[in-house]
């Protein structure tokens, strides 16, 4: 690879048909030296695919640890948004992928960053029941955000209708939720 980038250095840059980068392949598989490689050869550490999918994402989605360090190291976006919302933690937590979660809260990621229907990293980790992902954001302040599984009622309606005010708060703070 090292040799095909210094006969043709453009090829950092090339995009497959849907944007997808060379380093977004390069998380994909796993490949951190073809990370680095890419990276010291001038690649976009935040290019986007036409989905607004980022390396970091992709490396997320794949527990790619080493190459999310990598991407990191060289000043990736730790909450850049796809296209809905999503962010590299989020994607970390609805897949269970606790040691990158760890490493992206460790880098500054959002724990508590809202998808474009507003469920929070929390919410994926807990609805996929991957508990020790889900123990890893309550612990470093991951919200809910009042989305719950069960008969489709948000539990803040609920409460506001079956309790008085002091219960609706006592509820919000055992279940970790805040309004926004």
């Amino acid at each position: 690879m090292k040799a095909l980038l210094q006969q043709n250095s453009s090829l950092v840059f090339s995009e497959d048909k849907t944007g997808g980068t060379a380093l977004q392949y390069a998380a994909l598989h796993n490949r951190k030296d073809a990370a680095e490689l890419l990276l010291a050869s001038k690649a976009k550490v935040d290019a986007r695919d036409d989905f607004g999918v980022t390396p970091l994402y992709t490396a997320a989605a794949k527990d790619s640890v080493d190459v999310v360090r990598v991407l990191i190291a060289a000043k990736a976006d730790v909450n850049a948004k796809d296209s809905h919302g999503s962010t590299p933690l989020a994607v970390a937590a609805y897949n269970g992928h606790t040691d990158v979660a760890q490493v992206l809260l460790d880098s500054g990621a959002n724990v508590n960053a809202t998808d474009s229907v507003g469920k929070t990293p929390l919410h994926w980790a807990r609805k996929n029941e991957h508990e020790a992902t889900e123990g890893l954001l309550r612990q470093r302040g991951g919200s809910e955000l009042l989305l719950r599984r069960g008969n489709g009622r948000k539990p803040f309606i609920l409460l506001l209708c079956f309790a008085n005010r002091q219960d609706v708060s006592a509820g919000f703070r055992q279940r970790n939720w805040q309004l926004l």
